[in-house]
């Protein structure tokens, strides 16, 4: 995956909830959503595990 496909999609998804940024992920068609989904997803969950935070 290149630096501008990724960066096509984390532009859409700068600011946003962590909520909001799930949803946009799923329903975006790119291929380059699935390895962000992710990352995110496994980010927020180490963050709620190792600190005690809020997804």
């Amino acid at each position: 995956m290149s630096a501008h496909k990724a960066r096509r999609v984390l532009d859409q998804i700068l600011g946003r909830s962590y909520r909001k940024t799930l949803t946009i992920l799923e329903l975006m068609p790119y291929r380059a959503c699935y390895p962000i989904f992710k990352l995110i997803y496994i980010a927020a969950a180490n963050a709620k595990h190792n600190m005690g935070l809020n997804e």
